[in-house]
């Protein structure tokens, strides 16, 4: 399952694709049209108040569920574009492109838009513009604005050409689907999995109050509802739960889970199989935190991962709600996958998705000495 968005030129089947796709898949379509445009006679004339807008689009494309979401949404669509999960541009021959919308405004309102019909004039003029696509530059929705908005998006992109028949298409969506499936992979994990049993010990062998110190005084009283990304052996997750929190446990190596579950049984811990970027498993719960504890796991991300994460982070904090993340450097042990990545880098990043800087610091390696610091840092979203 997939959040899908399908769009392209008006007339090149994008709303019949993503019907058709939506019914193959079980999910919910909805149409940038539907949301964009108070109902008129005639139709495309008032657009919706953008506050409007914007609640129909995050209330009916949820990121907790799987959707088909079809029509041009540059820009408005802001919300929910760091959750697409594959994005399809159509493209059809501008003549039968043309020749087909001519075709629909016939179908649709007959002697409206002959010579003298009440609708003659806005359908001279929506040809014209529809006509533009192709050649026009970013002032309107066009080719040309529809390549630069990909390449602002972190979602991977399929370009398909609409002459083929729906089935084919919907057929070409699900196998890139699948293929994406089959190729995605718990990123950072490299060297855990393999050594699991020898890092557990090493996890477990300092304590949460001496790796966390600088941040406690940020934590609210319990009890709360607190999630723990990439817990380990729940060594921070288990501190949390005798403080009184909720917590939600969420690691990507079974081994590491095993290890948590054996040493820190609790009913206060939740255990989930999941991971960033995309976190799918925890945003399908449809809950909030008012902690998020993202600890020494950043710097496996790569940037584009890390830009697609931090909206999924920025999303699970209720108002006020406090995330915290550290950031290892120094020497990449071997084997390991990690990034260079700064503390400035996570505070602009934090902040282009609505969270405020609430702590900055940086400490030594809570193992002892070593060539490792680490950067600590705290955001919180508005209230």
């Amino acid at each position: 399952m997939a959040r899908v968005h399908i769009l392209g030129a008006s007339g090149s089947g994008t709303t019949t694709l993503a019907a058709a796709l939506a019914a193959r898949l079980g999910v919910p379509h909805v149409d940038a049209d539907r949301l964009f445009w108070t109902p008129t006679d005639p139709p495309f004339t008032t657009r919706r108040p953008a506050a409007e807008r914007l609640a129909m689009l995050t209330r009916r494309l949820p990121i907790t569920a799987d959707w088909v979401f079809s029509g041009s949404a540059t820009g408005w669509g802001a919300p929910i574009e760091p959750f697409y999960d594959l994005i399809v541009l159509t493209r059809l021959d501008p003549a039968a492109r043309m020749e087909r919308l001519r075709r629909r405004e016939r179908e649709r309102y007959g002697a409206r838009i002959a010579p003298g019909g009440d609708m003659e004039a806005a359908s001279a003029a929506f040809l014209e513009w529809a006509a533009a696509y192709d050649t026009a530059g970013l002032e309107q929705r066009s080719r040309v604005a529809h390549e630069a908005w990909l390449t602002s998006q972190t979602a991977p992109a399929l370009r398909l050409d609409a002459s083929a028949p729906v089935d084919d298409l919907v057929a070409a969506i699900l196998g890139r689907l699948a293929a994406d499936a089959g190729r995605r992979q718990v990123d950072g994990v490299e060297g855990y999995v393999e050594h699991a049993d020898t890092l557990a010990a090493r996890f477990e062998s300092v304590a949460f109050a001496d790796v966390h110190r600088v941040v406690l005084p940020l934590l609210p009283d319990p009890p709360r509802d607190v999630i723990d990304v990439g817990a380990g052996t729940g060594r921070d997750a288990a501190a949390l739960a005798a403080m009184g929190h909720r917590v939600v446990a969420v690691e990507p190596v079974a081994a590491l889970r095993a290890h948590g579950r054996r040493l820190h049984p609790s009913p206060a811990i939740a255990w989930l199989d999941d991971s960033l970027p995309d976190l799918r498993a925890t945003l399908a719960l449809g809950r909030s935190f008012d902690v998020v504890l993202v600890s020494a796991v950043w710097m496996h991300l790569d940037a584009g991962q890390r830009r697609r994460a931090m909206p999924r982070v920025a999303a699970l904090l209720r108002p006020g709600a406090i995330a915290i993340v550290s950031l290892r450097h120094g020497p990449v042990p071997a084997g390991r996958r990690m990034f260079a990545v700064s503390a400035d880098e996570t505070c602009a990043l934090a902040h282009a998705h609505g969270l405020e800087t609430l702590h900055r610091s940086e400490r030594d390696s809570a193992y002892g000495p070593s060539d490792v610091r680490w950067s600590v840092l705290a955001f919180r979203r508005g209230a």
